[in-house]
This record gives structure tokens, sequence and C-alpha cells, in this order.
């Protein structure tokens, strides 16, 4: 089943409204004569309407008062900020805990890179490659590069996302043909659950029999959670040994690498920005530009699929605003759209990026680069959309100082998806082989020594630690009886 943030609140206030649970606290209907309101039969009321607590609603209070203390306690020390020294320190500390919660880095194994054909286009060719992030994971990758020899050029990693055909979506091939016809070397790759790589392969090529990208990322990150991994760690390692790849390319300027991707893939860009100092531009299109601690969350607020939540950056007082803070002073621009609220993102996103971009304004103001940080809002739906491309093609051309080449698009041509395939069924499982997600979290769990026995008071001892519960019951609860409910027999309180 899949439900969109919009459906899932539209739906539940629909059935709040039905149950009747809309009503104010103390709203119990009262007699004529002004006594209290018996229950059902058998049931004694011993509050009257005025006293009784709105219990609905305390988990919602619960994680409100939670994110505003975190919130606060974030921004008294992102304000307190204030010469360039602290500025780097900070973004020394975030990349170091980050890669301590993400569970990495890894080991940068041989890539065992593979071209398994070659598409010719006016201007550009498409090499179709697959190269090995980690021992026999497969990673499926187009790679555009520009007609013409005998210089380096600038390169640029496109991390994907949602796209059901993963590197094959109509609106990013427009965006790496053209990029390519103006002299970038693109590299394009399917993400886990995506395209070639879908996991959990269905009928044809594209399907997933869970539904989709996200419902095989949402697989993928429970269980690393209780192996003390993100998601995000699997996702990044990919990008991270897709720039090796570039780099070993005699086209590529090492000193001009960006960095750009829309949706999901604007949210890897946030973390790639973050872990990869090799990355000297970035656009983040239509990313989670938004902390999970808003100012009066409302619960979920912007809690998202597998890698786009980091557990437990709120405790270590990271959020996500400081994965880009970690990129000053180098260019970047993000985008967004003012449809993504309360649909792809929570009710708050707009709000929320302008509150990130007020920060990286700050920061890029400490570290002397005011201009380099930029926001370009649209009203076009959520999509890499024509207005999103030419402004991603002038940040480029700008920063990389690209001359005598135009910002618009001289071509709107899309391949269809077999052209682009690196594997011959367009499955990766079923054609190479090797690991995937599900393999390589087995091998974590095998590798993570479990003690021979543990007692029941052990179990309980742990989980309490683990929760941060005191192991003392000695204050005692405030409890009152609200209702009894008598039966024959019995009577339950």
């Amino acid at each position: 089943m899949t439900c969109t943030r919009r459906r899932f609140l539209e739906t539940t206030g629909a059935l709040t409204a039905a149950a009747g649970l809309g009503r104010p606290v103390g709203s119990f209907k009262q007699s004529s004569a002004g006594s209290r309101q018996a229950g059902a039969p058998g049931v004694e009321l011993n509050v009257d309407g005025a006293g009784l607590p709105d219990y609905s609603r305390d988990l919602e209070r619960h994680l409100v008062r939670l994110s505003n203390d975190v919130r606060e306690r974030r921004k008294r020390v992102i304000n307190a900020i204030s010469t360039q020294q602290e500025v780097l320190d900070r973004q020394r500390m975030v990349a170091a805990e980050l890669w301590k919660m993400l569970g990495g880095p890894l080991d940068r194994t041989p890539l065992n890179v593979r071209v398994t054909g070659i598409v010719e286009r006016p201007g550009y060719r498409i090499e179709k490659v697959t190269f090995e992030s980690r021992p026999r994971l497969h990673v499926t990758a187009n790679l555009y590069v520009p007609a013409g020899t005998g210089r380096r050029r600038p390169a640029i990693l496109s991390p994907l996302g949602h796209s059901v055909n993963g590197k094959a979506w109509p609106s990013y091939q427009k965006l790496f043909s053209n990029l390519a016809r103006k002299g970038y070397v693109v590299l394009a790759y399917d993400p886990f659950g995506q395209g070639e790589r879908i996991e959990y392969p269905g009928s044809r090529p594209g399907q997933s029999v869970l539904g989709g990208g996200t419902s095989e990322h949402e697989y993928a990150g429970r269980r690393l959670i209780l192996l003390g991994a993100n998601f995000g760690l699997f996702r990044a390692w990919d990008g991270i040994r897709g720039i090796d790849y570039l780099l070993m390319r005699a086209e590529v300027d090492p000193e001009r690498i960006g960095c750009c991707g829309q949706s999901g893939g604007g949210t890897l860009t946030q973390f790639l920005a973050a872990l990869d100092n090799r990355i000297h531009v970035a656009v983040v299109s239509m990313g989670n530009t938004e902390n999970l601690a808003q100012e009066n969350v409302e619960p979920p607020g912007s809690a998202d699929d597998a890698e786009q939540n980091i557990v437990p950056a709120l405790a270590r007082g990271i959020d996500r605003a400081d994965l880009l803070y970690t990129f000053a002073p180098k260019p970047l621009l993000m985008t967004i759209t003012l449809h993504d609220a309360g649909h792809t993102y929570s009710p708050e996103y707009v709000s929320s990026s302008h509150d990130l971009l007020d920060e990286y304004k700050r920061v890029y103001g400490l570290l002397g680069a005011g201009d380099r940080v930029s926001l370009q809002a649209t009203t076009v739906s959520h999509g890499y959309a024509y207005e999103m491309r030419r402004a991603t093609y002038a940040w480029f051309n700008r920063w990389f100082e690209i001359k005598n080449v135009d910002d618009d698009e001289s071509s709107q041509a899309v391949e269809p998806d077999a052209t682009l395939f690196v594997t011959p069924t367009g499955f990766v499982t079923t054609s190479f082989g090797g690991e995937t997600a599900l393999s390589l979290t087995r091998q974590m769990a095998d590798e993570i020594h479990t003690p021979a026995s543990l007692s029941a008071d052990d179990v309980r001892s742990r989980i309490r630690s683990a929760l941060g519960i005191e192991e003392s019951r000695a204050a005692a609860l405030a409890a009152r009886v609200l209702a009894t409910i008598k039966k024959p027999g019995y009577r339950a309180e």
C-alpha cells in the first residue's frame, strides 16, 4: 500500500471528525441539570467534563516538546558561532559524527569497471557502465561523455530521485544529455531498488514486487537500524565510489567535480556534499531541505524514507541543515517547489527551507562567500522540470567558468529504457548476481557478537540502559481512576 503524506493527513482528519475526537478538551456533554454525564451502561465516570484529559494527543504533544527542545539547543549552538574557526570546527565535528552514525566509511575496494555498450549521439556518447562500489555489489550507470578529445572537462555526479526506472527517467535524461552537449562528463547511476538494481524483481524490468524504490529503501533501512547503521551509508557510498570512477577517467578534471540531484537525489546530494570534499559545486533540487526538529512540528513532521533520516542525529545536536552547513563556502544552489509542502515533504517544507537558507547565508557570510549560496522557488510540480534544469546549467556554467555556452537546452531527446540498459535482462541480480542490500545486511549481522546467554533481567537491564531509563522506581506515579467498568464477578478500572 502506498500513501502520500497529504492523503494520510486527509484520511486521519476525516476519521477523527467522524469519531468525534475533534472536540476540544472539556467538551463532554452535560445533562440539563448540570449533573455528571454517565458513561455507557455499567460504566461509572469519576471525572466531570472539564477534568477529562485529552489522551488522544499525548504522544503528539510529547513529540512536539522533544522537537522544540532539540531545535532550541541546536539554534543556540549555531547562533553562538561568530568566527571562521568556529565554523570550521563545527564542520569537522558534523562530518565525523555523520560517519559514525551512518556506520562508515567503508573500505575502498577495487571498482572492477566494465563497459557493456556504447550509444553514439550527436555531440556526445553514452557508455553503459557497471562498477563495484563494494565487493560484488554491482552499480549500473550511464556515463555521458562529450564529443572531442584533448582536454579535461568538468564532471557531474548525479544521484537520482525515486524514479522507478532510475537513470532512464525522462527529465533526468534531458538534464544529462544537455549537460554533455555543454561539455560536461556526467555519471548517472541507479540507486538500490530502482532501475536495473531492483532487488525484488517483478515480471518486467523496472518493476518491484514491493511497489517501487521507496518501498525497497524502507525494507533495507529498517533492518539496518537494528544493526546501528543507516541506509544513507549504502546510498552515499555508491556516490563516493562514483566520484572515484570519474577521477579514473582521462576526460575528467579533478578540480571541477559537481553534484546535482532532484528529490531523493537532491537529498543524497546533501549527504555527499557533507561527506566528500572532492565536490566543488552542488545543486540540490527539491531535496529534503528541512530539519526534522522544526518549530512546533506536526508529527511525523519531515521524517521520510530510510536514507533521508539520520539516526540518532537529534540526540547528538545534528539535523539535516548541518549537511549543507559543512559545504560552505563552496557554491550551493537549492531549488524548491511550493507544491511539495504537505505532499512530498512536511507542511512546513517551504518555510523550513527558507530557515535553512538564512542559516547558510550567515555561515557563508562569515566565510566571506555570501554570493555563493542561493535558493530558487518555482510553482511547477515536483520534478526536475525545465525551469530547474536551466537553473542547474546556469549554476554550473557560472562557477566552473564555462565560456560561450548558453543555459538553455538544445534537445529534448529521450532514449527508451532498454537502450540505456547495462545488463542483458534489465535486472542486475539476474544478470550479474552479486550482493544486495539484504545480503550485505546479513553479513553485518553475522559479524555482531551475541553473548551466549542472557537472563531476562539482563535483557531488561540492557533495554533500560539503552533507553536511558533509571533503575530506581522510587518516584511515585501520579494515578487516578477515570472510570470503573462493572461486570458480573469483577470490575475494570
